[in-house]
C-alpha cells in the first residue's frame, strides 16, 4: 500500500524520513504474527500505528481494542483480562468477558504500558480459554542526553 494513501486514511500530515520509515515498517509488520513494541514520547502517535498496523493484517476484521493500562486498578486486572463467571466475587451481578475472550482473533494494544505494575506477574501467562488474540504494547520512552 502507497504510503500516502495510509497518510490520508489515518490522517497522518507529515513527510519527514522518520515517519515514512516508521511508517514502512509498521506495513511490512502488518503482514506478519511477530510481536510488536511501539516506542515513542507521549503524543507521537503510537495508537495510530497500532490502528494501522490492525487494518493491513489479517486480522482486520476482527476487533481492535486500546486498553490503557495505566487506568485499570491491580485488584480488577485479572476480571478486566480474563473475565469472570456471576457470583464469583462480591459485586459480580453478572457474568463478563474479558478482553482476551471479547477480541478473540482481534488484537489488544496496550497503551501506557509502562504504568501497569502487574504486567510482570506468572499468572498471566496463562489461560485456560483457548483464545486468538495478538497483543500489542506501547511504551514511552525519554531519550539519552
Amino acid at each position: 500500500m502507497e504510503l500516502q494513501s495510509i497518510k490520508n486514511r489515518f490522517g497522518i500530515i507529515g513527510n519527514s524520513p522518520g515517519l515514512n520509515h516508521a511508517l514502512h515498517v509498521a506495513v511490512q509488520v502488518a503482514n506478519t504474527d511477530l510481536s510488536v513494541l511501539i516506542n515513542g514520547e507521549s503524543g507521537v502517535g503510537k495508537e495510530v500505528f497500532s490502528q494501522i498496523i490492525h487494518s493491513l493484517s489479517a486480522r482486520k476484521h476482527n476487533p481492535f481494542i486500546a486498553v490503557n493500562c495505566g487506568a485499570i486498578p491491580e485488584g480488577t486486572i485479572d476480571s478486566e483480562l480474563f473475565g469472570h463467571e456471576k457470583g464469583s466475587f462480591t459485586g459480580a451481578v453478572d457474568s463478563r468477558k474479558g478482553y482476551f475472550e471479547t477480541v478473540n482473533g482481534g488484537t489488544i494494544f496496550w497503551t501506557r504500558s509502562g504504568n501497569c505494575r502487574w504486567v510482570h506477574r506468572p499468572a498471566y501467562c496463562v489461560y485456560s480459554k483457548p483464545v486468538n488474540t495478538f497483543v500489542w504494547a506501547a511504551a514511552k520512552y525519554r531519550k539519552q542526553m
